[in-house]
């Protein structure tokens, strides 16, 4: 708890400020895009009682510096009202310590790779409730309204796109390329996002039950 204390004191948050922690690669094409988290966050901060303040914590590593500073220069844009704070998630000891200080675990993935997710697990071991987009692997680990809530996300019916996969069996599109074309075709429901996130914030005994 005095470890908690410290870490929440060094990023300046308040024991009634809320603690948001987004666990994974910082990639907006082959991850996540931060759209959808960034844009629910500063929705979020419009309902806060005066002096009260979201942080966003988002554990990882940049892919390259291009990527970094665009996700940097959009903090501003996009979620100027949150407090964001990008942590190395190489270090193994700050992101336990940085998910055992946070309040609620946050993973809009959005991307055809996603397999099974193992950082929901590790926010709901550290005791918090997990809000996750509906996608692929993500269905397997988090019960929602038991262990956090679940957010819609859709993509194109079966059988578009395929011009896609065809360029990639083709060799005109990297793989690369390839996972950031199709990711550019889901969408995660921000408003039911912002929803759950709502319900979170303003209630620290249902943050708890999740939690637990």
């Amino acid at each position: 708890e005095e470890e908690k204390y410290k870490f929440r004191q060094s990023i300046g948050a308040s024991k009634d400020d809320i603690i948001v922690i987004f666990v994974g690669r910082l990639s907006f094409h082959s991850k996540a895009h931060h759209f959808p988290m960034y844009k629910s966050l500063q929705k979020l901060t419009e309902d806060l009682d005066e002096g009260r303040c979201i942080h966003l914590i988002q554990v990882g590593w940049f892919a390259n510096d291009y990527i970094g500073d665009i996700m940097k220069k959009e903090v501003e844009v996009i979620c100027p009202d949150v407090k964001c704070h990008f942590i190395d998630g190489l270090d193994q000891d700050l992101k336990n310590l940085s998910l055992a200080s946070a309040d609620i675990f946050l993973s809009l993935v959005d991307n055809f790779q996603e397999t099974f997710g193992l950082t929901p697990l590790e926010g709901m071991a550290a005791g918090i409730p997990a809000v996750v987009s509906d996608w692929n692997g993500y269905r397997e680990t988090v019960r929602h309204e038991k262990d956090g809530f679940m957010i819609p996300t859709t993509s194109l019916g079966k059988g578009l796109g395929d011009d896609i996969i065809d360029n990639y069996r083709k060799g005109i599109y990297t793989y690369d390329y390839y996972v950031g074309y199709t990711s550019q075709l889901v969408s995660v429901d921000i408003e039911s996002c912002l929803k759950s996130l709502r319900k979170l914030v303003k209630n620290k005994d249902l943050r708890k039950k999740m939690g637990s």
